[in-house]
C-alpha cells in the first residue's frame, strides 16, 4: 500500500482553526438573523445554542464513521467547502423560511416551536458539516496509539482557539462594521478558501495514506467501552455548559448583563476549552488511567463548589477597579470570569481528549472513538443549556445550581472509578471516595454570601436597626460631596426585601428610607443617636436627599421604583414613581388629550402602566413584558393589577406588535434597561415600520433611549433619531420631537434619558418649544395631564430640542439601524 504523508501540516491546522472561527461566527450571527422574525430573548438564544450543539453532536458521529472507513483527505476538503457554501446560502433562505413559518398557524403549542424549526431548517445542515470535520482531521493526523491524546488535544484546542477568534472578531470587529448577510458571506467564503488550501497541500503530497498498523498487543477497535466513562463524559459536558449559562448570570448583579459581559464569558470558556483540550491530550498520553481522569473531574467539581463563595468578593473587587478606555467593562468581565471559572472549566475540558485516549484500542478506529465521545459530550452540552436556561435557573437559582453541579461531577467521577475498578477486578477506592464525597457535601452546605450587593460603591453598612413598624434595616454610611467641594459622611437605611432568578435577570426588591422618627420610632432613634440591634449607640447624620422608596433592580441597575409612605412600610398613596424619568412618559398627553388605547413595550415593575390606568380614567393599557418572573414580581410588590383596563401580555414586544391587529393612540417603547443589553431588534427601521402601522393616523409613538445628546457617547441617540426620521416622514406630515431629561445646555455629553416622539400624519403641524411649554402649563393646570414636572421654565417640556437644534444633530457618521445592521450594544461603549 502506498504511503502518504499525513495531513498534519499547515493546511489541516488552518482548516480546523477556520472551522472553529466560522462556526462561532455563524452561531452568534444566527440568533441575530432570526431575531427580527421571532424576537431576541433567552428562549430564542437557547434554541440557537441547542440546534448548533445537536447538529455538532450528529456531525461528530457521522464524521467519525466516515473517518474510519478511509483516510482520504478529499472528503475533508469537500465537507469544509460544503459547510462554507451552505453558510453563504443562509441569507438567501433565512427570510422565506422565517416568514413562511410566521404565516403558518401550527396551533398554540407548535407556534412556540417556530423559532426552533427555523433554526433547524437554516443552520442544522451547515453546522453538521462543521462537526464532521474534526473527527476526520483527528483520524488523518493520528499515526500511533501513543500519540492519540496529543493529536486529539491539539486539533480540538486549535478548533476552540478558532472559536475564540470567531467570537471576539464577530462581536468587536465584524458586527460594528458589517451587516449580518455580509458577515455570513465572509465566513462561508473563508471556509471555501481554507478547504481549497487544504486540498492543494494534500495534492502536492501522496494520494492516499497508509493505514498505520495496530501496535503490538493493541485491542481491536470494536473493544468494549471503558466502564463508567460514557456517563462521566456526558455529565462533564452537561456541567460545563451549565456553568457557561450561569457564568454571565452570576456576575450580572455586579457588572450587568450586556453583550460585553456575555461575550467575555463565552470567550473565557472557549479559551478554557482550548487550554483544557491541549493539557488533557498531553496528560492522557502520559498517564492513560481511569483514576487520573476521575481525579481531574473531582478537582473540577470541588472548584465549581467554590464559585458561590468567591463571587461577591471577586466581583466587588473587580467592579471597583477602573481601566482606561472604552472597553473598561469588557476587561472587568474578563478578569472576573478568569478568576471564577478558568480553573473548573479547564479541568472539565481535559475530560474529552482523555476519554478518547482511554477508549482507543487501535489507531485505525480513533476517528469513530473521537466522534462518538465528542458527540456524547456535546449532547451533554445540549442538555446543560436546555435544563439550565429553561428550568433550573428559575426553579432552584444560580447558587443551588452551582452546588448541584459540583456535587454531581464529584459523585459521577467516584461512581465511574468504582465501575472501572470492578471491571478491571481491582479493589475499589472506598476510603478515598468516601472522604471526597464528605468534603464535597461540606462545601455544598457551607453558608453562602448574599448574591445581591445591597450596599456598593462609596457606601458601607455600619450597623443594623430594628424598626417597630417596618422591620430590620441596614444602616448605610455614604460618602457624598458637600457644598464646599469636600466629602462628608451621611446615613440612610436600606434593606433587601426579596430576590428572584429568571432566565433574563437577577431580580431584587430593595427598599431605601430616610432616618426619621416616622420610620424608626423613639426607641431606636433619639435625636441623632441610633440604637442598633446589638445595643450599640451610633451617632448619625441623615442624608437629606434620600427618600423612602422601593426599587425593582435588574442585576445592579434600578429598573422601576415607587415611593413608600412616611413609615417606609407600604407603597405611598396615591402611587407615585420613585424615579423621575418615568415623568417623561407623560409627554404624549401634551400632544393629544384624547388618548384612549395605549401600548407599552417593556413592563418592568409596571410603574408607568399602573399610574396611567389610575391617573387617566378613560385610558386602556396593554403592557408587553417578555419575562414572566418580572410580571409576577410587579404584581406582588408594585401593585400591578391586571384588569379590563390594564392587560398584561407575556411576550416578546416585536412579536406582539407584528401579530396584533389592534390600533393604538399611543405606543411607548421602553424596553431598554440601564446598563443592560439593548434588544437591537426593537430599535430598527423594520420594527418601527411595524410600529407605525399599529398607531392611528393622529396617534403618537414614544421611544426612551439612554444616551448623550452630543459627543462620543451620543451615537445611539443620533442613530436612533436618524432611523426615526427615515420612518416618520416630514413630507407625510409626520414629525419627530426630542425631549432629553437634561437641558441641552446642561451636560449634553453625559448620558441621560432621551425621549423621541413621532406624531402621525393626521396629528397636525409641528409645535415649537414655546408652544409645547405653554401646552404643558395649560394642560397640567387644568388636570388634563397629571404630571406637574412637565410644566415651567425648567420642566421637561421646556427641554425640547428646537427644529434648528435638531438640524445641527450630526448624522453622517451614524447608520440607519436595520435588522441586518444595528450595532447598538457597541454604541453604548462610545
Amino acid at each position: 500500500m502506498t504511503a502518504e504523508r499525513p495531513a498534519s501540516g499547515f493546511g489541516l491546522a488552518m482548516l480546523v482553526f477556520v472551522a472553529g472561527a466560522g462556526l462561532m461566527c455563524a452561531e452568534l450571527v444566527g440568533g441575530m438573523t432570526i431575531a427580527p422574525y421571532f424576537g431576541s430573548n433567552v428562549y430564542v438564544w437557547g434554541s440557537v445554542i441547542s440546534v448548533f450543539m445537536a447538529a455538532l453532536s450528529l456531525g461528530y458521529v457521522l464524521g467519525g464513521r466516515l473517518a474510519d472507513r478511509s483516510r482520504r483527505t478529499g472528503a475533508l476538503a469537500i465537507l469544509a467547502a460544503a459547510a462554507g457554501l451552505l453558510v453563504i446560502a443562509v441569507p438567501l433562505i433565512c427570510e422565506p423560511i422565517s416568514t413562511g413559518l410566521l404565516r403558518a398557524d401550527l396551533g398554540l403549542f407548535l407556534n412556540t416551536l417556530r423559532p426552533l424549526a427555523a433554526l433547524v431548517l437554516i443552520y442544522f445542515l451547515p453546522t453538521m458539516c462543521f462537526g464532521m470535520i474534526l473527527p476526520i482531521a483527528v483520524r488523518i493526523a493520528s499515526t500511533t496509539l501513543g500519540t492519540v491524546g496529543r493529536v486529539v488535544g491539539r486539533l480540538y484546542a486549535l478548533n476552540a482557539l478558532g472559536s475564540v477568534v470567531g467570537a471576539l472578531g464577530t462581536m468587536f470587529l465584524l458586527v460594528p462594521f458589517f451587516g449580518n448577510r455580509a458577515i455570513l458571506f465572509g465566513c462561508g467564503a473563508a471556509m471555501v478558501v481554507a478547504a481549497a488550501a487544504c486540498a492543494v497541500q494534500q495534492r502536492r503530497g501522496a494520494v492516499r495514506a497508509a493505514e498505520p498498523p495496530c501496535e503490538e498487543g493493541a485491542e481491536s477497535a470494536d473493544a468494549q467501552p471503558v466502564a463508567g466513562l460514557r456517563p462521566l463524559v456526558f455529565t462533564c459536558g452537561l456541567v460545563f455548559m451549565g456553568l457557561e449559562v450561569v457564568g454571565g448570570a452570576e456576575i450580572a448583579p455586579y457588572l450587568g448583563s450586556s453583550i460585553f459581559v456575555w461575550g467575555s464569558v463565552i470567550t473565557l470558556f472557549l479559551v478554557a476549552l482550548s487550554v483544557g483540550y491541549r493539557l488533557g491530550g498531553l496528560l492522557a498520553d502520559r498517564r492513560p488511567t481511569m483514576m487520573t481522569l476521575a481525579t481531574i473531574v473531582v478537582a473540577a467539581g470541588i472548584a465549581t463548589l467554590l464559585i458561590p463563595l468567591l463571587v461577591p468578593t471577586v466581583c466587588s473587587a473587580v467592579a471597583g477597579i477602573s481601566f482606561a478606555g472604552r472597553f473598561n467593562l469588557v476587561v472587568q468581565a474578563l478578569i472576573a470570569c478568569a478568576a471564577l471559572y478558568l480553573v473548573p472549566t479547564v479541568l472539565f475540558a481535559m475530560v474529552a481528549p482523555f476519554a478518547v485516549r482511554l477508549s482507543t484500542r487501535d489507531v485505525s478506529g480513533v476517528g469513530g472513538v473521537a466522534g462518538k465521545l465528542y458527540a456524547l459530550s456535546t449532547f451533554g452540552n445540549v442538555a446543560g443549556v436546555l435544563l439550565t436556561t429553561f428550568v433550573l435557573i428559575a426553579t432552584v437559582g444560580k447558587t443551588r445550581l452551582l452546588e448541584g453541579a459540583g456535587v454531581l461531577a464529584v459523585v459521577v467521577a467516584v461512581v465511574a472509578a468504582f465501575l472501572h475498578s470492578r471491571a478491571e477486578q481491582k479493589p475499589p477506592p472506598v476510603i478515598v471516595s468516601a472522604a471526597l464525597v464528605v468534603v464535597t457535601l461540606l462545601f455544598a452546605i457551607l453558608p453562602k454570601p448574599p448574591l445581591v450587593p445591597v450596599v456598593a460603591g462609596e457606601s458601607e453598612a455600619v450597623g443594623t436597626v430594628e424598626a417597630v413598624e417596618s422591620g430590620r434595616w441596614l444602616v448605610v454610611e455614604a460618602t457624598v460631596p458637600a457644598a464646599d467641594g469636600t466629602k462628608v459622611k451621611r446615613h440612610y437605611l436600606r434593606r433587601l426585601r426579596a430576590e428572584r432568578e429568571s432566565p433574563y435577570h437577577h431580580i431584587a426588591i430593595i427598599e431605601q428610607a430616610a432616618i426619621t422618627p416616622d420610620v424608626l420610632g423613639d426607641t431606636v432613634l433619639r435625636g441623632d443617636i441610633l440604637t442598633t440591634v446589638d445595643g450599640r449607640k451610633m451617632t448619625v447624620k441623615p442624608a437629606a436627599h434620600v427618600g423612602n422608596k422601593r426599587d425593582l433592580r435588574f442585576d445592579q441597575y434600578v429598573e422601576s421604583s415607587f415611593e413608600l409612605d412616611a413609615a417606609a412600610k407600604a407603597l405611598r398613596k396615591p402611587l407615585r414613581a420613585g424615579t423621575t424619568y418615568s415623568d417623561l412618559l407623560h409627554l404624549p398627553f401634551l400632544f393629544d388629550t384624547e388618548i384612549r388605547d395605549v401600548l407599552v413595550i417593556g413592563g418592568g415593575g409596571g410603574v408607568v402602566p399602573t399610574i396611567f390606568a389610575r391617573a387617566y380614567p378613560d385610558v386602556t393599557v396593554d403592557v408587553v413584558e417578555i419575562d414572566p418572573v418580572v410580571v409576577d414580581v410587579a404584581t406582588n410588590w408594585f401593585k400591578l393589577t391586571p384588569s379590563d383596563r390594564l392587560r398584561v401580555h407575556v411576550q416578546d414586544g416585536r412579536m406582539f406588535v407584528h401579530n396584533t391587529p389592534k390600533k393604538f393612540d399611543l405606543i411607548i417603547l421602553d424596553a431598554y434597561t440601564a446598563g443592560g443589553r439593548i434588544p437591537f431588534h426593537l430599535t430598527t427601521r423594520e420594527f418601527l415600520l411595524d410600529v407605525r402601522s399599529r398607531v392611528r393616523p393622529n396617534g403618537v409613538v414614544l421611544m426612551n433611549v439612554i444616551s448623550a445628546l452630543r459627543g462620543p457617547s451620543s451615537r445611539l441617540f443620533r442613530s436612533e433619531y436618524k432611523t426615526f426620521e427615515d420612518v416618520f416622514k416630514r413630507e407625510r406630515g409626520e414629525y419627530v420631537y426630542v425631549f432629553p431629561k437634561r437641558s441641552l445646555k446642561n451636560l449634553p455629553e453625559v448620558s441621560t434619558n432621551v425621549i423621541l416622539i413621532a406624531t402621525g400624519p393626521e396629528y397636525g403641524a409641528r409645535h415649537n418649544r414655546q408652544e409645547m411649554t405653554d401646552r404643558a402649563r395649560e394642560r397640567v393646570d387644568s388636570g388634563l395631564v397629571r404630571m406637574p414636572t412637565l410644566k415651567g421654565s425648567d420642566g421637561y417640556a421646556a427641554n425640547m430640542l428646537t427644529a434648528s437644534e435638531l438640524e445641527d444633530v450630526p448624522q453622517d457618521d451614524v447608520p440607519i439601524l436595520t435588522d441586518d445592521y444595528a450595532p447598538v450594544d457597541l454604541m453604548v461603549l462610545d
